[in-house]
């Protein structure tokens, strides 16, 4: 064989090694193709999820302020409920010290049932 020869098997070997790495390539870019459209459609569900959940936690955010405002209304009811019982206690035990048949009354033992009731006892 000339040198000819070899040149052309040469030449030739070297444009089927081009063929072959050119078609491994394209193969390549098919399967890197497949995975950007699977990671887009993952992409896409994750960003739907996310705005599910920042909704979720804004609804829960509002719910929160509600029962924050709902606990701080029923907190003060307590505050009022608890200084007109202690307006009324003091007001009753003046009255008791200032009127001898008011002291009397209040001296007067509470029937058993009555007693058990207001108690809470058995």
């Amino acid at each position: 064989m000339t040198l000819k020869a070899y040149a052309a098997l040469g030449v030739l070997g070297l444009i089927a090694s081009l063929l072959v790495w050119a078609l491994w390539l394209r193969a390549d870019l098919a399967t890197a193709k497949a995975n950007l459209a699977t990671t887009e459609q993952s992409l896409k569900i994750a960003v739907a999820v996310s705005k599910e959940k920042d909704n979720t936690i804004r609804t829960l955010g509002d719910r929160a302020a509600i029962t924050e405002d709902v606990l701080r209304g029923m907190a003060e009811d307590v505050r009022k409920i608890n200084e007109t019982t202690a307006e009324t206690n003091q007001a009753v035990t003046d009255l008791g010290e200032a009127n001898p048949d008011v002291k009397s009354f209040l001296d007067t033992p509470l029937p058993p049932e009555l007693n058990r009731l207001l108690n809470k006892t058995p």
